[in-house]
């Protein structure tokens, strides 16, 4: 029998992948905003509310990836 696409959805898991939390925490903790992050099979996607943070952002992406220890591309 067939499931239902709520009874799908109930099952799927709403964890996010552990890159996303630790971004979040980083910028969060770093600037005091909330980021968006989307992940990518071969890029982490960060996005801040404006160019400001944005820039001092760019100023630490080295320092976030080695705390990610990821070979992922910061965006």
């Amino acid at each position: 029998m067939s499931e239902s696409l709520k009874d799908i959805i109930k099952k799927k898991s709403n964890q996010q992948p552990p890159e996303i939390a630790a971004v979040k925490l980083f910028v969060k903790d770093r600037f005091k905003v909330e980021p968006g992050v989307s992940v990518s099979k071969d890029s982490i996607t960060i996005l801040v509310p404006n160019s400001a943070v944005a820039g001092s952002l760019r100023m630490v992406l080295f320092e976030l990836s080695e705390a990610l220890v990821t070979d992922k591309k910061l965006i």
